[in-house]
Parts: C-alpha cells; sequence; structure tokens
C-alpha cells in the first residue's frame, strides 16, 4: 500500500512548487508522490481517493478507556481546464459521525472541541460528515508565476501545516497530535475564502473564514460570519521539503470558552527515498496559542516531531514526539487554566498484507507513552499508556496515472515538482 498520500496533479495551474495537501492550499512535498488513479468524462478528470482504518484503540489508567474505531475519509477531486487557467473542485468526507462514538475516541491528554455543553478532554472528536466542500481555479501570469482563488462552503483556510490526516509522516498513525488545535485543526472551517499566488518556488496567500471549531453536529455546514483571517508565506526548494509560517486571527473559536486566539505555526516537511530504495517522510511542526479579545487563558506551546520509514519492503515504522502545553485538563481542585506541559512518544509498526489495483491493505499497531508532570501524574495514575491495533486500507502502491489535464494553447503543463 503506498503510504505517500496521492497528491493529485502536482500544479493545477501551470506552476506549483510542490504538491498540493488533499485540502486546503498547502503544499505538501513532490518527491515519491506518485499521480493517484482517476479517470476522464465528459472533459473533466475525475480522482476518488478512500483510506479507512478499522482497530481498537485504548488507554491506561483511571482517565483512559477502550473503543472499537473505524476513522476514515473519502474524496473526489474533479478538473479540467477553463478559460486561460484550470479549476479543481473537490469534495472531502467522512463517516466518522456514525462509525465512532458520538463524543469521540479515548486519547490521553488530547483536548478540543465539546460534547454535550462539556469539553472533549481525553479523547479526539469524530470528523463531520463534509469537511471540504470547496474548489480552486488557477491562472498563469508568467512563466514562473501564477495567480489562484479558493474557497467554499467547508475548506481549509491559509494557517498551519497540511493536517495531520495527509501527512505521509503520519499515514499509519491516526491518532490526533496533542498539539492538533494549537496547529493544524482550521482544517475544517465551514466558510472560506483564500487568493493567492505561487511565484516559483515561493507561494503566498491570505485567508477570511469562519473560525469557529465545529460543534457536535457532526452532519450540517455551520455557517457563520467570515471573521478570521489568517496569512502564510510557503517555501518549497525541490522537490523533497515543504516548509511554511502562518499566523492568523481566530474569532471566537472555542464553543464553551469566550475571546478570541491569535494562532501561530511554523512547519518543516521533508520526504525522500534513504539507502537501499526506502522511502522515508518526516514533519517537525511548532504552533503557538495567545489570548485575545476577552480569552481567559494564557499563551500556549506546542511542538512536535514525527517520520514514517520503510524497514523492509513490506514493513514500515512510524513514530512521533509531542511536547505540549494543556490548560484544559480539569484535574481535581486546580484553579481554571493552570498550565501543564506534558510530553508524549508513539512508536508503531505496520505490514502490508495486500496491494491491488485501485487499492492496498496493511495491518499495523502502535503504542504510545505519557510523559506527565507531578500533578498530571496524580490524576491519570503512574506510565499512563495507550495502544492501538489497526487494519488500514488506502491508496495502492502503483496507483494507475491520472489522465493528463489539457493546458491552453501557450501554457506549459502541470509538472510534478520546482521547475
Amino acid at each position: 500500500m503506498r503510504w505517500f498520500l496521492p497528491a493529485g496533479i502536482c500544479a493545477l495551474g501551470a506552476l506549483a512548487p510542490a504538491c498540493p495537501a488533499l485540502a486546503g492550499t498547502d503544499l505538501l512535498p513532490a518527491s515519491v508522490a506518485p499521480q493517484p488513479h482517476g479517470f476522464e468524462t465528459g472533459g473533466w478528470v475525475l480522482s476518488p481517493h478512500l483510506d479507512i482504518a478499522l482497530g481498537v484503540s485504548g488507554q491506561s489508567g483511571p482517565r483512559g478507556g477502550q473503543a472499537a474505531i473505524v476513522q476514515n475519509w473519502q474524496m473526489l477531486r474533479a478538473r479540467r481546464p477553463l478559460g486561460p487557467g484550470s479549476i479543481e473542485l473537490r469534495l472531502l468526507s467522512s463517516l466518522e459521525p456514525w462509525t465512532l462514538p458520538p463524543d469521540g475516541v479515548p486519547q490521553l491528554l488530547q483536548a478540543g472541541e465539546s460534547f454535550r455543553g462539556k469539553p472533549l478532554i481525553d479523547r479526539q472528536h469524530p470528523h463531520d460528515l463534509v469537511m471540504e466542500l470547496a474548489g480552486e481555479y488557477a491562472v498563469p501570469l508568467a512563466p514562473e508565476a501564477e495567480f489562484f482563488v479558493y474557497g467554499g462552503p467547508a475548506g481549509s483556510p491559509a494557517l498551519g501545516p497540511p493536517a495531520y490526516l495527509h501527512r505521509a509522516s503520519s499515514g499509519d498513525n491516526r491518532n490526533a497530535p496533542l498539539g492538533h488545535h494549537l496547529q493544524d485543526s482550521t482544517h475544517v472551517a465551514f466558510g472560506v475564502v483564500t487568493v493567492g499566488a505561487r511565484l516559483g518556488e515561493f507561494q503566498v496567500e491570505a485567508s477570511q473564514f469562519n473560525g469557529r471549531e465545529p460543534d457536535e453536529a457532526r452532519h450540517d455546514l455551520e455557517f457563520r460570519p467570515l471573521d478570521s483571517y489568517a496569512l502564510r508565506a510557503s517555501y518549497a526548494p525541490g522537490d523533497h521539503v515543504a516548509m511554511q509560517v502562518s499566523t492568523g486571527y481566530l474569532a471566537g473559536p472555542q464553543a464553551l470558552e469566550p475571546g478570541d486566539l491569535l494562532r501561530t505555526t511554523a512547519s518543516l516537511l521533508v520526504a525522500g527515498v534513504a539507502g537501499r530504495g526506502r522511502r522515508f517522510a518526516a514533519a517537525l511542526i511548532w504552533g503557538r496559542n495567545e489570548p485575545r479579545a476577552g480569552h481567559r487563558g494564557g499563551t500556549l506551546d506546542s511542538a512536535g516531531l514525527e517520520g514514517a520509514l520503510d524497514l523492509a519492503p513490506a514493513l514500515r515504522g512510524h513514530g512521533r514526539l509531542e511536547v505540549v502545553d494543556r490548560d484544559e485538563l480539569g484535574l481535581p481542585g486546580e484553579a481554571a487554566h493552570t498550565v501543564h506541559r506534558v510530553g508524549a512518544l508513539t512508536l508503531g509498526l505496520a505490514r502490508e498484507i495486500g496491494d491491488y489495483e485501485t487499492f492496498g491493505l496493511a495491518a499495523g499497531a502502535d503504542l504510545t507513552f505519557i510523559v506527565p508532570d507531578a500533578a498530571v501524574a496524580a490524576a491519570y495514575g503512574p506510565n499512563p499508556l495507550g495502544f492501538r491495533v489497526f487494519l488500514r486500507l488506502g491508496p495502492p502502491v502503483e496507483p494507475p496515472a491520472a489522465p493528463p489535464i489539457e493546458h491552453p494553447p501557450g501554457h506549459a503543463p502541470a509538472t510534478t515538482g520546482v521547475r
């Protein structure tokens, strides 16, 4: 099974410094990212994607628990030439509102969003039925430049790294990073408009969007004013590296916590092939939330390093190391917004057990070691652990190439990397 995610056409228009992620306009390294399977009909090139992980997740200690998991997402991309440029339409969805418990999956030290009027703590919430319903239009301006506009009722603004769901470095690790709500949680925003430009190896963009996190009604679109904004600059010096810095003002992002947040992130993603043809991917990510306009909390930081590596022809390993500030664990007897700096280390393996024309199958497991401070250790018990055993269905190792997109006369075709 190809664990490097299908990146689609690596340039929507005539130029792109790296492969667009499966959602939004953020960038993935272009290396070892073959085209997805697809087909052409009525002048459109359609590329479907499917990723499902079934298994069991368990967390130890008095605040832990166990659950059967069916984590999944499905995507359909449609693209074609239009006027002087190219258009791509996307639908990204998940059946997790039905396949996961409504209050999410047990995950020690995780926090973010709410259920039945209470914050979700030690659980990772399900994703929404509609995570992206958006489109992008790109127009070449010069041999080394293009302008693009992206938006829709559900999408991902220009804030943060590519979401963990779409990073090659975390393809087999379906646990959300503990830093998710300080780094890439805006990958589902109900209302977003982005404008930007690709200039050689650089991409700059700005977004206006709805900054409120999704609520517990996972089946609907939650429209509010586009009262949040973000700026991002990305740089992809070659096929193996993509980096970004971004900042965004989130107006009232939390349903149960008044006030606004200023989020700032930076990330470095690398991917390639090491000795003996072993593929690898890694990501180094930092994120910070700072209180603004009535928010009662303090500044919170997060940092994470994750990676994936082929260990043998049909065996790959994955890992993640994080250090995160938490101020909403609700420990007995402590004041609200007491900050705890905690850590976690996840190590896992996945074995390919089948590879077919349009999908692949792998089985795996991972173990997470929690590193609490003294107060957290007293509430969570000695040596808290998390484990996960899973069966994953996803893209094949060598999917058929998508049909090439036609470009207007005088415009270069899409490429898979930097010119």
